[in-house]
């Protein structure tokens, strides 16, 4: 019986569809025989006439788009039927188009945006020849490959000699360099001495010219090769810049190469490269450890072959090395590795996070799709009727899924590019290949393929379901657009999923929000405030102690004298300027047993100011002065945890060590606080402090505190520095401040964006829950007004609709902790003293949804309880 009841619901269905089809025609064939005369005086052939007739019969298009074909056509002309068709529906609801392609340019435009990042940045290869053959190796503890240490020379040399892994090893050393002329202020460069057989391990063809020749790192020709920026910036991209000359820390060097603009080694971008020259003494030294190595594979040897070898290798030295390799080995690593590693987390934990955003708004536009179905339900019904097949149906509802995500793609291409900006600004410094990143082919064809992808994500399922129609009832007049109860479990599926995703991002979010101020918490160990400092490289023509020394006591002298400053000092590096300079130390009298008695630290060179200048505490004894030169008695001041970890329950002061490479030991005359050199998650190690005048540097950084902010004495400085000599720029001029801030741009870069990420995925989960709730609320009004006239009271409904709304959330919130559980482990090493599974984190972002969709339920409630039961079942 159930089976003949459908049978004639299906053919009264077929009927009434037959009928409107009959009377379609027979207006039609009306309307044609009405203006045949017409036409013939205008002297319209028939075929004229009856196109004429179909544009302006506005019913026969419609029929069409019903399903209805009256003459053939191919699927090209379907199809871009099907398109007009669904462009009109989407003009007609405009309100609707505007949420759903608002919605998908923001998903695809933070997509295109973080993958034009990360396509940059980690998937391209890097700019040489099977860079996959590319490695470096490092010297290493021989506990543990982990560990990466520049190297010393001569185990570079031994390393290039006995290896039998490698096609070829090259060197280089970070250094900065000075460029001036008569036309231009100077400037200080990032730069690097290189050897000869660094390029060709590399592979690197240059863009003009050529790269070092062997003899060049042994000789006295002075030739530099130059980045392909300053070429464009300091020749004008003069294609004969290749033999002109080029003054470089005060003397004249010829340009034999430029490097191509995408040449990268690591994750600084050197602009110049002079060879490195090693002399008998650096040949044979193994304790100055200043070289990065980097060799190529030769053909068919794997990175864990080469890895053993060189273990292997480093043994044997530290055998016949003990004094200087002892407890030392070698490791390997990729260079892609050693280019990217920072930044690859980051950026792959981004784009993991505006997936999420991408899913959630595909959902988001699933649901508005599946509401618009039910309120097109009769409109589907009568295509069906007259002729249209189910895959007819999907066609056409897939048509206007692609024609939204075209849209949407568009406008998230162009909101992609405002965003690479947006994200570059807010970039920490290291983040390397930063100039290649843009909106590019790939990104666009990256934009296309998603726009493909997201309108089958959000357009098949609701296309399936709507193409499943009702002919009886779709078809009774006054029926009533329902989903059906598949549907209605399809929107709620949804839903919870948009809330649990919603979840995992602002648990991660969350994770790294805490993280932050954590971060910022730190106790750096000086006082940034109104200090001011600036790097400074002297020219080659400083070769000696004595003229190093009398130039910085001059500097100093002078900028103490201007007027709000308080004091001034120079140092080897300043805190968190990304420069420490490592040494090994004997306490004299103590052999120990630890790497024979040697212990490693970080020593500085400092004025005796410096102190005072960065406001770092003396805790003990007396600080340095300007009487601890050279001719004086060697002393140092130590740091806390020197002096905690080596004279446990004694006073340091008074005690001796000895630094390794010294000839005379030095009396620890005082202990000071401890500071956070390297970065702020760093903790801080064994510090040494010895006076500059002691053994001057070329290269120092000078602090000035001021009296209040310290940027209007730039000008001052600036003149100053330029009146002592005016080859010497100054490099890095910013305030102490900016220093920390920027210590902690890596952190707040991800921070910034996830939380970004996570507040528009909770407000598009909490619009995902307004909308599946306001239309369950429209789809029931019949039930809510039989409920009211029944004697149902106002909280009874409310508590129906908010109940349905709060068991989507929680279930919502079930899921989304195991999956936060799952995937924010891959955070840990983002994380500063904050652990992934935070409880604190889990209970508050869970508490947040939970309120969030709680009142995004309340408003349907609301008008649920204002439904008149005599409206709701008029109808009835």
């Amino acid at each position: 019986m159930g089976r003949l009841r459908d049978f004639f619901r299906r053919l009264g269905a077929l009927r009434a569809g037959e009928s409107i089809r009959r009377e379609i025609e027979e207006e039609y064939r009306f309307h044609l025989d009405m203006r045949a005369e017409e036409n013939a005086r205008r002297g319209m052939t028939p075929e004229e006439a009856r196109r004429d007739a179909e544009r302006r019969f506005g019913r026969l298009t419609r029929l069409k788009e019903l399903g209805y074909e009256v003459r053939g056509g191919g699927w090209v002309a379907a199809l871009w039927q099907d398109l007009r068709f669904g462009l009109r529906v989407l003009g007609k609801n405009r309100a609707f188009g505007l949420v759903a392609v608002s919605t998908l340019a923001l998903g695809i435009g933070a997509t295109v945006a973080i993958f034009s990042v990360l396509d940059a940045v980690v998937l391209r290869p890097l700019p040489f020849a099977q860079p996959e053959r590319l490695v470096t190796v490092w010297e290493s503890s021989a506990k543990s490959d982990d560990s990466r240490l520049i190297v010393s020379p001569a185990n570079y040399l031994d390393w290039k000699e006995r290896n039998r892994v490698f096609e070829e090893v090259g060197a280089y050393t970070e250094d900065f360099l000075n460029v001036s002329d008569d036309a231009a202020y100077p400037e200080r460069l990032p730069a690097a001495s290189a050897s000869a057989s660094l390029f060709q391990a590399l592979g690197v063809r240059p863009a003009l010219g050529r790269v070092f020749l062997p003899h060049e790192g042994t000789g006295d020709e002075r030739v530099v090769l130059i980045g392909h920026g300053l070429w464009r910036r300091r020749f004008g991209g003069d294609p004969q810049a290749v033999g002109k000359t080029v003054k470089i820390n005060g003397a004249d060097h010829s340009v034999v190469g430029v490097l191509p603009p995408d040449f990268i080694m690591s994750p600084r971008r050197y602009e110049l490269y002079t060879p490195l020259r090693l002399n008998d003494r650096q040949r044979v030294n193994r304790r100055g450890r200043y070289l990065t190595v980097i060799a190529r594979l030769r053909p068919g040897v794997t990175l864990e072959q080469a890895r053993a070898e060189m273990r292997a290798v480093g043994q044997r030295l530290a055998e016949e090395y003990p004094d200087e390799n002892g407890g030392r080995s070698a490791a390997v690593s990729t260079l892609e590795e050693d280019v990217k590693g920072g930044a690859r987390t980051t950026l792959l934990v981004l784009f993991g996070a505006v997936s999420l955003i991408l899913l959630i708004a595909c959902a988001n536009v699933a649901n508005l799709l599946l509401g618009r179905a039910a309120a097109r339900q009769r409109e589907m019904a009568i295509r069906a009727a007259l002729g249209a097949g189910r895959l007819r149906l999907v066609r056409q509802l897939l048509t206007e899924s692609v024609a939204l995500s075209v849209i949407g793609g568009l406008a998230g291409v162009l909101l992609a590019r405002w965003g690479v900006d947006l994200l570059l600004s807010l970039s920490p410094s290291t983040l390397p290949r930063a100039e290649q990143v843009g909106v590019d082919l790939r990104a666009l064809g990256f934009a296309l393929a998603l726009s493909a992808l997201t309108a089958l994500v959000f357009g098949l399922a609701p296309a399936l379901q709507a193409s499943g129609v009702d002919l009886s009832g779709g078809l009774k007049e006054g029926a009533k657009a329902s989903a059906g109860a598949r549907r209605s479990r399809f929107r709620s599926a949804l839903v919870v999923a948009e809330v649990a995703l919603s979840l995992v991002l602002l648990v991660g979010a969350g994770l790294m929000i805490k993280s932050f101020v954590r971060l910022s918490e730190v106790e750096l160990g000086f006082r940034a405030q109104n200090v001011i400092a600036t790097d400074l490289s002297l020219p080659y023509r400083y070769n000696t102690g004595t003229l190093r020394k009398e130039f910085f006591q001059r500097l100093l002298a002078r900028v103490a004298t201007l007027p709000g400053v308080q004091a001034a000092s120079v140092s080897q590096s300043v805190p968190l300027s990304g420069e420490e300079h490592g040494a090994s130390f004997t306490i004299v009298g103590r052999p120990g047993a630890e790497g024979g008695g040697k212990f490693g630290g970080i020593f500085h060179r400092v004025s005796a100011d410096y102190l005072r200048v960065m406001g770092v505490p003396l805790l003990k004894g007396r600080g340095l002065t300007e009487h601890d030169t050279a001719e004086a008695p060697a002393v140092a001041l130590v740091n806390d945890v020197l002096a905690r970890r080596f004279f446990p329950g004694e006073d340091p002061v008074g005690k001796q060590i000895l630094l390794d490479g010294t000839p005379r030991p030095r009396q620890i005359v005082g202990v000071v606080g401890n500071v956070r050199y390297v970065a702020p998650h760093v903790e801080p190690v064994s510090e040494i402090y010895i006076s500059y005048l002691d053994a001057p540097y070329h290269h120092m950084s000078l602090a000035v505190r001021a009296d209040g902010d310290p940027t209007p004495l730039v000008a001052d400085i600036k003149a100053v520095v330029s009146e002592m000599d005016r080859d010497i720029p100054l490099a890095n001029l910013k305030t102490m401040e900016e220093y920390v801030e920027g210590s902690r741009g890596g952190q707040r870069f991800g921070m910034t964006l996830i939380a970004a990420f996570a507040g528009a995925a909770l407000l598009l989960a909490a619009v995902g829950v307004y909308g599946v709730m306001s239309g369950a609320v429209a789809q029931r009004t019949h039930e809510i007004g039989v409920r009211l006239a029944l004697g149902a009271r106002p909280r009874d409904i409310l508590k129906l609709v908010v109940g349905k709304g709060t068991a989507l959330t929680l279930t919502g919130i079930a899921l989304g902790l195991v999956g936060a559980l799952a995937l924010t482990r891959v955070m840990s090493s983002l994380l500063y003293e904050v652990s992934p599974t935070d409880p604190a984190t889990y209970a508050a972002v869970s508490l947040l949804i939970a309120v969030v969709s709680l009142l995004a339920c309340y408003v349907p409630a609301r008008r649920a309880v204002r439904v008149d039961p005599t409206e709701a079942l008029r109808a009835e």
